[in-house]
C-alpha cells in the first residue's frame, strides 16, 4: 500500500496548484503528480521547469520543462516527477493569462462597427480607439 499526500495552493485567485505525492513502501522512487485548476474564465499556458534538478525524471519529455495550456474551468495534469536516491528538487512555475477571449472579440467587432458609423469623422475614431485600449489595458 502507498502513502498519498495533496497539497493544495492558490497561485492567483482562482488558479490553484494541486501537488500530489505519492510514496510506496517497496519503491525507494517518489512521485510527484502536479496538476493546474483553472477556476475562472481565462485560458492558461503553463510552464512547469524543473532545470537544476537532480536524479528527477519528467515523465514523457526529454527535458525537466513541461508547458501546458489549460482551458477555462478546468483541471489539467502538467507534470509527473519521479524523484530517485538522493533527489534534489528545483521547481518554477509561470503562466501566460489570456483574459476573457470572448470579451477581446465582442471589443474589436464594436470598434469595426463604429468605424463604419464614424468614417468621415477622424476625431472621433482616434477616440475610439484609446478608448477600447484602455478597456483593454483594464483586462490586463
Amino acid at each position: 500500500m502507498s502513502d498519498t499526500s495533496i497539497t493544495t495552493k492558490e497561485i492567483s485567485p482562482g488558479i490553484f496548484l494541486h501537488k500530489k505525492q505519492i510514496q510506496n513502501p517497496n519503491d525507494p522512487d517518489i512521485v510527484y503528480i502536479f496538476e493546474v485548476e483553472v477556476g475562472r474564465l481565462n485560458i492558461l499556458d503553463f510552464t512547469a521547469d524543473f532545470s537544476g534538478s537532480e536524479n528527477v525524471i519528467l515523465e514523457g519529455r526529454s527535458n525537466l520543462i513541461s508547458v501546458t495550456t489549460i482551458e477555462p474551468f478546468q483541471r489539467s495534469p502538467i507534470a509527473k516527477l519521479i524523484l530517485k536516491k538522493d533527489w534534489k528538487l528545483k521547481s518554477k512555475f509561470k503562466y501566460y493569462e489570456l483574459q476573457n477571449i470572448i470579451l477581446i472579440i465582442i471589443l474589436d467587432l464594436s470598434q469595426k462597427q463604429l468605424q463604419k458609423k464614424h468614417k468621415s469623422n477622424i476625431f472621433n475614431l482616434i477616440f475610439l480607439k484609446l478608448e477600447v485600449m484602455l478597456k483593454l489595458l483594464e483586462l490586463f
